[in-house]
């Protein structure tokens, strides 16, 4: 995949501009049981977005809530309802990044923001889209107020983000905010994937498109959709493991190392044998027995391991290349070899 160099900075919040923005801008909300809540927040945000660009669309994605829950949103939509407001309810209920996959799919605007109003605010949107007009294909927006966690949940945590950060050499906390903006450059690589979600959730750490960070202090609200123990280790489950091969390879070099420790303990067996005339009958063969399996069964597992990388790569379906940026030179000696000329003064 051709890529250009990935620029990552740090800001804070933007003050409001006087004009509006001539650009389409799809928001995407996800939400679940909380539809009264939900209706202050989306009258809030129209009159955000209408000051602010001159034409947008709110997508609130509905995740698997309850069937009166769903009649509740669906009013959000009527005539007296919320403006430039799009439903969609879900089967069931989903982790949050593929919720919102779904609404970014079904986005008709020039650029996506994903947001949570329950725990971000639209404080730093002006310079986002700002940033965005100057050719950013990715805006990271993360609210450096820290969510409350407990004992076993934040030690869990600190743990969590440490490995993620030694596989892949970036912090999950400044790199893979939910709250972003997208220019179509990036959802158009993303619908190239048979698995568009599961490369949602990792795109900040491993897609190469242009990335600025702009970071706000905000307070946090306890109505967050996936804010219990459970919830959050399934969702850091998912991220890891369907986004690297870091833990198959680790078993693959477990059964590696095995099978070479192995040849080992035998080379050890025969020199005991050899050296040491007080050894128990039957023990050489014995020990030399159990080794040759263990080595047998260790390739065997390796050999799987291999097999199953190449299947989890395959499945996975990343393409070959995804241009995310072009450059032309302003002068091109083919144009001066054309056989047009252009027309004289005395033609004229």
């Amino acid at each position: 995949m051709t890529a250009e160099p990935t620029n990552s900075s740090t800001a804070n919040a933007a003050v409001p501009i006087a004009t509006r923005y001539p650009i389409f801008l799809s928001v995407v909300v996800v939400d679940r049981d909380q539809a009264d809540t939900q209706r202050e927040f989306l009258t809030q945000m129209v009159g955000t977005l209408g000051a602010l660009v001159e034409d947008f669309e709110i997508i609130l994605v509905d995740n698997g809530s309850a069937p009166e829950a769903r009649a509740a949103y669906d009013a959000l939509a009527r005539v007296e309802g919320v403006p430039n407001l799009q439903v969609y309810h879900l089967l069931r209920r989903v982790d949050a990044e593929t919720a919102y996959w779904a609404g970014i799919e079904n986005s008709i605007g020039d650029y996506v923001l994903a947001f949570d109003p329950y725990n971000d605010e639209l404080t730093c949107l002006p310079k986002a889209i700002e940033l965005c007009l100057a050719g950013t294909d990715l805006v990271l927006i993360e609210n450096q107020e820290r969510e409350r966690a407990k004992g076993i949940e934040a030690l869990a945590g600190r743990a969590f983000r440490g490995l993620y950060r030694s596989i892949y050499g970036v912090g999950l906390t400044e790199r893979a905010a939910q709250h972003r903006l997208m220019s179509k450059k990036v959802i158009s690589f993303l619908l190239q994937l048979p698995r568009p979600a599961i490369w949602y959730r990792v795109l900040p750490a491993r897609a190469g498109f242009a990335t600025v960070t702009l970071t706000y202090r905000a307070p946090r609200s306890k109505s967050k959709i996936d804010h219990n123990f459970t919830t959050r280790a399934r969702r850091a489950t998912n991220l890891l493991f369907s986004s690297t091969l870091a833990p198959l390879r680790f078993v693959s070099m477990l059964a590696l190392l095995g099978s070479v420790a192995n040849i080992l303990y035998s080379i050890y067996v025969v020199i005991i044998a050899f050296s040491m005339n007080s050894v128990a009958r039957g023990w050489t063969t014995l020990s030399l027995q159990q080794s040759g399996m263990f080595f047998l069964l260790s390739i065997v597992f390796f050999v799987l391991a291999e097999y199953m990388v190449r299947m989890v790569q395959w499945s996975m379906g990343e393409p070959p290349y995804f241009i995310v940026g072009e450059a032309v030179s302003s002068t091109l000696t083919r144009h001066q070899k054309l056989n047009v000329e252009a027309p004289r003064a005395d033609d004229q």
